[in-house]
């Protein structure tokens, strides 16, 4: 019985797989977790992230994606640790606390 080779020597070497570059309209939906009805009502608004329609297929690039995520990118608590407000803005002196006065409710 041969011994198995990972790849005979006359065999040619395959090209690595090419990386997903496109999303269909329901790998978007899920990535975003949203209906893929959402992306045909942004489509038809003209709305949303730009597309590829090719034939009666939808398509979405992957660096289109990134681009439309990237301005909705909100900073998380780590990135707000990092920028500390002056240290006056957080200390509070007893005598600074403002007293509201209210009044009873009137009955009629």
């Amino acid at each position: 019985m041969p011994l198995l080779t990972a790849r005979s020597p006359a065999e040619p070497a395959r090209p690595p797989a090419d990386p997903v570059r496109h999303l269909t309209q329901l790998d978007l939906a899920r990535r975003w977790r949203i209906s893929p009805r959402t992306l045909e009502r942004w489509r038809s608004l003209r709305q949303g992230p730009p597309y590829l329609k090719l034939g009666a297929a939808i398509a979405y690039r992957i660096e289109d994606i990134e681009s439309y995520e990237a301005p909705r990118l909100h900073a998380g608590i780590a990135q707000a640790d990092t920028q500390r407000l002056p240290s006056d803005a957080t200390q509070h002196s007893a005598g600074s606390a403002t007293k509201l006065a209210i009044s009873p409710r009137s009955t009629r």
